[in-house]
């Protein structure tokens, strides 16, 4: 076999591997949309709830409302990973990530 019938094989696995790719990054992109919306919505929902109940700060309102944004961004996250089969980077992720937080 010469070199370009072997350039050629990589190519085509190549081309193979990005359409078969391809709609699971468009769902993944679709999903992530999908909670960007909800995750908006629930932290204005949140707040018109949180400011309501307690009237005396606002401040805790808008940290709980944040909260909310971020664990549902978070989920979205979580989910799109899954979806592209990415979950192992964050188990990696949550792995290394406290051993960094304590070198701060």
């Amino acid at each position: 076999m010469n070199t370009v019938d072997y350039l050629k094989k990589i190519v085509e696995s190549w081309e193979h591997a990005t359409l078969v790719f391809l709609p699971k990054i468009f769902l993944a992109i679709v999903v992530l949309l999908l909670f960007f919306m909800l995750a908006r919505m629930g932290r204005k929902i949140s707040m018109r709830f949180y400011s309501r109940a307690i009237k005396s700060n606002a401040d805790i309102a808008r940290i709980i409302a944040a909260v909310i944004y971020f664990f549902l961004l978070l989920s979205g996250v979580f989910i799109a990973l899954e979806i592209l089969g990415l979950e192992k980077v964050l188990f990696l992720a949550f792995l290394i990530l406290p051993s960094i937080l304590t070198l701060a």
